[in-house]
């Protein structure tokens, strides 16, 4: 199965040292990840990833968010698409993080003017949680002023992306249920699940779910302990999710939103979530045949 870290190792463009190295990328593999989904803007950057991360068997989801427009012409990067169809550890490419309804259009079309030049490399997407409010569903911000989605109105959202987006073989959602409070848990955590794996079954997709690790937006959602990151995994894996992400494997560079440490500092550094992820990983490596094949 696959076991994420979303945020690659950062080249110099991205802000201080270039971290994508050998060495960055052997430390990847050590804590037991085989997959990385970067942040890299730039083709040279994704190409020095994909061949770093060939050495130590880790495989690479490429962002071209770039390319949800509508004239978009893949024959404009028809020498990008080419190398990444070639590379056997590029698993494939991602469209969007957590679209709304009104992408929906432009992410079909565009899966479909990519597919003839990929071949059959995965085109992912990972959708928004059933927290999120109507506004948010259809592509707005989030309002406090809007009460969260339903039940139906979720597995609804994610019927009509499935219906729309066919291209897009792969069911993958985020929703991270602890908050500040340690011991309180999101109880719609279980809703989320069952709604996702309905629609995993309805359509025969791969699930995939977050393992939630870095705090973001600091005074609201904190870093994870140890057993909170087991309970994670293994709930995913009593459903039948078979791509565990862990968000965040480097420390993002503060934006928008704030972050503390995650499994490695923005500096360079091991923090002890990367000693918790390396342990839980070889965990599910022993449990997770066991479990999926049941």
């Amino acid at each position: 199965m696959y076991k994420s870290g979303w945020v690659a190792p950062p080249s110099e463009k991205n802000g201080g040292k270039d971290y994508i190295t050998e060495e960055r990328l052997k430390e990847v593999r050590e804590a037991g990840i085989n997959l990385m989904q970067p942040c890299h803007s730039s083709f040279e950057d994704a190409k020095r990833l994909v061949e770093a991360a060939a050495k130590f068997d880790v495989d690479v989801i490429i962002p071209i968010e770039n390319t949800l427009k509508e004239d978009f012409d893949p024959n404009k990067i028809a020498f990008e698409l080419e190398y990444y169809k070639n590379s056997e550890n590029v698993l494939g490419l991602s469209l969007l993080d957590e679209p709304g309804r009104v992408s929906f259009d432009v992410l079909d079309k565009t899966a479909k003017k990519l597919r003839p030049y990929i071949g059959d490399k995965l085109l992912y997407v990972n959708h928004m949680p059933m927290y999120a409010t109507a506004g948010q569903l259809n592509g707005g911000w989030w309002s406090p002023y809007e009460e969260e989605s339903t039940s139906d109105d979720y597995y609804d959202f994610l019927k009509s992306f499935y219906e729309k987006v066919k291209e897009v073989r792969l069911a993958s959602y985020d929703f991270y249920p602890f908050r500040h409070e340690k011991g309180s848990c999101d109880p719609r955590y279980f809703e989320q699940m069952c709604i996702a794996k309905q629609i995993a079954s309805d359509y025969d997709l791969p699930l995939w779910n977050f393992t939630q690790v870095t705090s973001w937006n600091r005074d609201a959602v904190r870093n994870m302990t140890y057993s909170e990151m087991a309970w994670l995994n293994n709930t995913s894996l009593a459903c039948g999710v078979t791509g565990l992400q862990y968000f965040c494997y480097w420390t993002p560079f503060d934006n928008v939103e704030t972050f503390e440490n995650a499994m490695i500092s923005r500096d360079g550094k091991r923090t002890k979530h990367y000693y918790f992820a390396q342990d839980l990983n070889a965990k599910i490596d022993k449990i997770a045949p066991y479990i999926l094949d049941a």
